[in-house]
């Protein structure tokens, strides 16, 4: 029969490769290649009503949103309202 060597080296490393950088490779495999980056605002980011109902992007790239306050745009950066008579 084979004489078992313990090395407390060997025993550290592993427990280390296990409990270490196994979970970091699972988060950094996690990277969004090749899907949409999408954020989500809360209504008090922009400052208006809470519901959103429709959604268009013009040639320039701004937003426009109908929401319940008005019509919403955000280029980007910022968020303005156009509040509506009716």
């Amino acid at each position: 029969m084979p004489k078992t060597i313990y090395n407390p080296r060997l025993k550290a490393l592993i427990l280390f490769f296990s409990f270490f950088l196994i979970p970091v490779s699972s988060v950094l495999a996690q990277q969004q290649l090749g899907r949409p980056f999408i954020t989500n605002y809360k209504y008090q980011d922009y400052g208006a009503g809470p519901v959103n109902w429709w959604a268009v992007e013009d040639d320039k790239g701004i937003m426009y949103l109908a929401n319940g306050s008005g019509v919403l745009t955000y280029d980007g950066v910022n968020w303005d309202l156009l509040r509506l008579n009716n």
